[in-house]
């Protein structure tokens, strides 16, 4: 399979000149025509892998070729009448088109319906797919220098295959790019002298931004399913005013509507509308030729080939403070326009106070702003019906300014920073266990310890940017994802009400919410057993990986049977658990059974 080409060209729907054939009028040729067999055959791959998830890599390949014939001859005089039909009723044909693949994966019943229908059913079965939990093999460099060498289309296939089995509602134009993000690690550390070096270096930065894009798209559809597209448009309208400042108030406006229908597109989970959507929008933003021109950034951006400009934009960098705009928005100098707004549109009336916050304000997060703006708004409905506005105003916001705000928020960044520097990012990690199991310890372990290296992870390149200006823009949007990721995994219910009164707060306060949270003391921790505090050999294993699992786990079980445990008692018993290391065979065994018997019996103090 020509995979290689596609993967190159990243996102398959790539404009090309049109074709002025006759026959190029249908739907099917048009479409074929734009993105080239090539990109016909990534993009057949990747729906089929997330939508079959029976079928083996080496089946796709017959159900590929034979596509590729079927939509080909779309593109010929003679081309039957199926060619007239919508891209994603083709791709549903074909794999209905097998009746054994069809009973095989499940969609026998979506196969017997038709139109919207059919597709409903598909993404509704897609959704439900079981997300594959087997651990990647940490394959040696090597090795996979040598099958990516022998084979390189094959080899990037099969990782296009495997992460799409692992991601099934992801848009492909996503995968595509993390597949050639993929792809050149494998062309530069395939050529070092010392290429495991290399990949152990690279792999983790592409790990982790890679689970950071995914977290940010689903944060996105579990966002607007919780609270709308108000939030969405609200979050993406300071993301782009700070990006592109130059932009007026209407022309944000106007893209916010687009960037949320297109949201709702993609977290339906189909494939083909949210790709189509997405390229029309960059392209809209592209040919608008007054403010490319003006923004360095975007113009940058727009400059890139079709296939990298989305991916560009929306991470594109801050742009500059334009001379003409003022330091601060005051929005008591607006109050009448705004009330007057607020009467009848208050949406749009609240969209130009974020507007104009965030042109201002690059170093503001989404959520620091969005708060302040949330505050506004509470003292707009308070104050617009009086007779003296802007007293009422003034006094209702008592000298709150966006800028303490930003200036207290980064002040907690910086000392999370200080945190992680001291304590390096282990220590770090076990710190935010340590919080985790304070505030929730009914979740399980496996749970806490995923949410402590998450957020240490997010937290310990965002401190070592260079630029401290955007470290509370870095930290609390990722954050932020990680919570709402979090709070629509975990059934809040189960936990305490403290976490599910903070999972059902506004979007903008989860996270503060959840930061304030004290330790729950109404907890009743499981009867101490031999097993609650066991210790091993374990604690001493020369895998790395397996120690800090084993402490991690103990310290887990230490906080969750007193939550209200100080930071000096656990570190006494951080200063036994260090003795292990001059202990050695069986004095090993006998020194754990008798710290075991202090922790099991000891006293924990009021």
């Amino acid at each position: 399979m020509k995979w290689l080409t596609a993967i190159a060209l990243l996102v398959v729907l790539s404009a090309v000149e049109g074709d002025h054939k006759p026959h190029a009028g249908n739907k099917i040729c048009r479409f074929y025509s734009e993105i080239k067999e090539d990109g016909f055959r990534t993009l057949a791959l990747i729906g089929l892998s997330q939508n079959l998830p029976k079928s083996t890599l080496e089946e796709f390949k017959s159900l590929i070729d034979q596509a590729v014939v079927t939509v080909a001859a779309c593109c010929k005089e003679d081309h039957h009448k199926d060619c007239d039909k919508e891209e994603v009723e083709m791709f549903q044909s074909e794999v209905c088109a097998s009746q054994s693949v069809a009973e095989k994966n499940g969609l026998k019943h979506c196969c017997e319906m038709s139109g919207a229908n059919r597709t409903d059913c598909f993404v509704d079965h897609k959704s439900k797919i079981p997300v594959p939990i087997s651990q990647e093999p940490d394959v040696p460099a090597q090795e996979n220098c040598e099958d990516y060498k022998k084979n390189e289309p094959l080899y990037l296939g099969n990782f296009i295959y495997h992460f799409s089995k692992k991601h099934v509602m992801l848009q492909p134009q996503v995968i595509m790019g993390i597949a050639h993000k993929y792809k050149e690690i494998l062309k530069t550390c395939c050529h070092e002298a010392k290429p495991q070096t290399c990949f152990t270096e690279k792999k983790e930065a592409f790990k982790r931004s890679t689970q950071e894009r995914l977290t940010e798209l689903k944060s996105l559809c579990f966002i607007r399913e919780k609270y709308g597209d108000r939030v969405i448009k609200a979050k993406k309208a300071i993301q782009y005013s700070q990006r592109i400042p130059q932009a007026s108030f209407e022309q944000m406006q106007s893209f916010m509507e687009r960037v949320s229908s297109l949201t709702a597109t993609c977290c339906k989970g189909s494939m083909i509308a949210c790709m189509k959507a997405r390229k029309q929008l960059v392209e809209e933003v592209c040919g608008n030729h007054p403010i490319v021109s003006q923004c360095e950034h975007l113009s940058e951006c727009c400059k890139k080939s079709v296939t990298e400009r989305g991916s560009c934009i929306e991470t594109m960098k801050v742009g500059k403070r334009l001379k003409s705009l003022s330091e601060h928005y005051e929005v008591h100098e607006h109050l009448a326009e705004l009330c007057q707004t607020l009467k009848g549109n208050p949406e749009k009336a609240m969209g130009k106070v974020v507007y104009e916050l965030s042109r201002r304000h690059t170093d503001g997060s989404q959520q620091a702003i969005l708060r302040h703006v949330r505050q506004i708004e509470m003292t707009l409905h308070q104050c617009c019906g009086k007779e003296d506005v802007g007293t009422c105003y003034k006094t209702a916001m008592d000298q709150s300014t966006l800028e303490k705000k930003i200036e207290e928020e980064t002040a907690y960044y910086n000392k999370l920073c200080a945190d992680e520097s001291q304590l390096g990012q282990e220590g770090f990690k076990k710190g935010m266990l340590v919080m985790y199991t304070r505030i929730m310890p009914q979740a399980s372990f496996e749970l806490l310890d995923s949410l402590a290296s998450q957020f240490a992870e997010i937290i310990t390149p965002c401190c070592k940017q260079e630029s401290k200006h955007r470290l509370l823009s870095c930290a609390e949007n990722k954050v932020t994802n990680l919570v709402d990721a979090t709070c629509h995994k975990l059934n809040p219910e189960k936990i305490n009400a403290h976490i599910t009164h903070c999972c059902n707060v506004s979007y903008s306060l989860r996270r503060v919410c959840i930061r304030d949270i004290k330790p729950d003391t109404l907890y009743k921790p499981p009867p101490i057993s031999p097993l609650t505090f066991h210790m091993g050999p374990e604690l001493c294993s020369n895998n790395v990986q397996e120690m800090l699992l084993a402490t991690n786990r103990l310290l887990y079980h230490l906080v969750q049977q007193k939550t209200t445990i100080t930071d000096e008692q656990l570190n006494i018993i951080r200063g036994l658990l260090l003795h292990r290391g001059s202990q050695t065979g069986n004095s090993k065994s006998q020194y754990f059974d008798a710290l075991d018997g202090r922790l099991e019996w000891g006293h924990w103090g009021a």
